[in-house]
């Protein structure tokens, strides 16, 4: 859980919620939380590890260990090759995954953004632009959890993806 950098391709567009998935209010106009792979490639890699599977004394089945099938509201649609995903997109993985950022076509440019900007979740909460050297060191990584708490001599200390550096 954190953040990480997806690549795109450049017609890619973040579904949204659809009226009819709308059970809460928040729901309108957000982002439809999904994993980075596509629908067909999780079925198949969730019927391939069914395969592998051995029974153990806590799950009989393959289901009881892993879950049900993969969700399709949860996943792509689309499928697109490393070639065609060309362009940097930072995801919040709280959740399946939804954008924090714009699309950009270079590493650089998501840097500017992040050092003037921050995310979507720094920019509703006001705290404004990360530090350039937080910003580089996140996006040379492309992941940062949600939260390192580190218990120190002088109290408890937290840091957030922006605080990557």
């Amino acid at each position: 859980m954190g953040r990480e950098i997806r690549r795109v391709p450049t017609d890619w567009t973040h579904p949204k919620y659809e009226e009819d998935q709308i059970r809460y209010e928040w729901q309108k106009d957000a982002y439809h939380p999904l994993y980075d792979l596509d629908y067909d490639l999780a079925c198949e890699e969730w019927y391939e590890n069914i395969k592998k599977f051995k029974p153990t004394k806590y799950a009989k089945w393959y289901h009881e260990d892993a879950g049900d099938p993969p969700d399709p509201s949860l996943y792509r649609h689309r499928k697109w090759s490393s070639e065609e995903a060309t362009l940097f997109q930072v995801y919040e993985t709280v959740s399946e995954g939804t954008p924090v950022t714009p699309v950009f076509a270079t590493k650089e440019e998501l840097v500017e953004y992040l050092v003037i900007h921050g995310d979507y979740w720094d920019q509703k909460s006001g705290r404004g632009g990360w530090n350039k050297k937080s910003a580089e060191s996140f996006v040379k990584s492309e992941w940062a959890p949600s939260m390192i708490v580190n218990k120190t001599k002088s109290g408890i200390e937290i840091k957030k993806p922006r605080d990557h550096g």
